[in-house]
C-alpha cells in the first residue's frame, strides 16, 4: 500500500495540506447528562466539550458503545433521521468505543461506526471547501489584475506549498483542493479499520491504516511480508486521521488519476460519482482491482451514496473526548 505522507508541526498547530488542526480546549458550560449512568457522556451546549465521566486518564480507546448510543439518542442522532433531513450533528468523536468489536449485531456495529465517521468526514470536507472557495476568489482577483492582500497572499503561498503545487498554478491547486465523497471515505475507513474494530484504530486511531516508512512513531504490524519495513501511523484522535487521509489522496502522486477524474466530474457533471472515483484508488492496496471491487461492494451494500449530499448542522462543534484530552478543531 502507498500510504506514507508528510506532516508538519508549527507551535500548537499541525498543518496538513492546507487544513489547520488547532489543539485548543473548549469551554465546558451548560452541561447535561445523556442518562447513561457513570459511563454516560456530558454534553456542552456551547461549542464545546463532550466528556465521559468515570474514565481515567489511561482509558483508551473511548468509552462503551452503550454510552455512545445513549449520547446519540440524547441528541436525536439516528441514521434514518439523517437520511430524511440531510443534516448530521456536528459531534466529533475522539476515539472508537473500546468494546465496539464485542458488538455481535453487525447492523448495530455498522450504525455506530457510520455515525462516528460521518461528522469527521463532513467537517474535513467542509474545511476543504472553504479553502477551495478562497482560492477561487483569489484566482479571480489575480485574473482581474488586482492586488491580492498580503495576508491572503501569504495564506495562498502556504497552500501551494502544503499541496505540493508550483506557485500560481491555480488549475492544479484546484484539482487537489477538493473533497473526498463521504460514501467513499466511509467505505475506505470501514475496510481499513474493520468497521472500527482493528488493533490499529483502537490503539492509535488509525482509521485508514496509513503507513509510514521512516521513524519509530508508529504501530508495528503483527504480520508483514518479506522485504517490507513499515509501521502504521498513529494519531492523537480520529479527526486527525481523517484530515491526513484527505491530504494523502489530494497530494500523493499515486492518486493523480483519482484527482484527474474528480476534476473531470466537476467540470462535466457538477457532482462526484464515488463508485466511479474508486477506480483511482488502486494504489491504496496491494489487492489492486480486488480492493476497488470491495470498496464498491461496501458502498452498494450499505447504501452509502445516500450520505454524499449531507451537511453538518449549523451549530458549533461538540467533541466526544476523555476528560483529560483536548478537542481538535478544523480552522482555516
Amino acid at each position: 500500500m502507498l500510504k506514507a505522507l508528510r506532516s508538519r508541526r508549527i507551535a500548537a498547530c499541525a498543518t496538513v495540506a492546507g487544513l489547520s488542526i488547532l489543539v485548543a480546549a473548549a469551554p465546558a458550560v451548560a452541561e447535561t447528562r445523556s442518562g447513561a449512568g457513570d459511563e454516560g457522556y456530558r454534553v456542552s451546549s456551547l461549542g464545546g466539550r463532550v466528556s465521559y465521566p468515570g474514565q481515567g486518564a489511561s482509558s483508551a480507546p473511548g468509552t462503551s458503545v452503550k454510552a455512545l448510543e445513549a449520547l446519540f439518542a440524547h441528541i436525536g442522532y439516528h441514521l434514518d433521521r439523517v437520511r430524511e433531513r440531510g443534516i448530521v450533528p456536528r459531534l466529533l468523536v475522539r476515539e472508537m468505543p473500546g468494546d465496539l468489536r464485542e458488538v455481535r449485531n453487525v447492523q448495530r456495529r455498522k450504525a455506530v461506526f457510520i455515525r462516528i465517521a460521518l461528522p469527521l468526514i463532513l467537517a474535513t470536507n467542509e474545511a476543504i471547501l472553504r479553502d477551495r472557495a478562497r482560492i477561487q476568489r483569489l484566482r479571480a482577483t489575480q485574473d482581474r489584475r488586482r492586488p491580492i492582500p498580503v495576508e491572503d497572499a501569504w495564506w495562498l503561498w502556504q497552500t501551494f506549498v502544503a499541496y505540493k503545487v508550483e506557485p500560481f498554478d491555480f488549475e492544479e491547486l484546484l484539482r487537489r483542493v477538493d473533497i473526498i465523497p463521504p460514501s467513499l471515505a466511509v467505505a475506505q475507513a470501514a475496510e481499513e479499520s474493520g468497521w472500527g474494530t482493528s488493533r490499529f484504530v483502537r490503539r492509535g486511531n488509525a482509521l485508514f491504516g496509513e503507513r509510514i516508512y521512516r521513524g519509530t512513531d508508529g504501530m508495528v504490524p503483527s504480520r508483514i511480508s518479506d522485504g517490507q519495513s513499515f509501521r502504521v501511523r498513529r494519531f492523537g484522535q480520529l479527526l486527525a486521521a481523517v484530515v491526513a487521509y484527505a491530504s494523502n489522496l489530494n497530494t500523493h502522486p499515486a492518486y493523480r488519476a483519482f484527482r484527474a477524474e474528480r476534476h473531470a466530474m466537476r467540470a462535466e457533471k457538477g457532482r462526484l460519482d464515488a463508485p466511479a472515483l474508486a477506480a483511482g484508488l488502486e494504489a491504496y492496496s496491494e489487492r489492486r482491482q480486488a480492493y476497488i471491487a470491495t470498496l464498491r461492494a461496501i458502498i452498494r451494500a450499505n447504501a452509502l451514496t445516500e450520505f454524499d449530499h449531507l451537511r453538518l448542522d449549523s451549530g458549533r462543534p461538540r467533541f466526544a473526548e476523555a476528560p483529560t484530552g483536548d478537542p481538535v478543531r478544523l480552522s482555516n
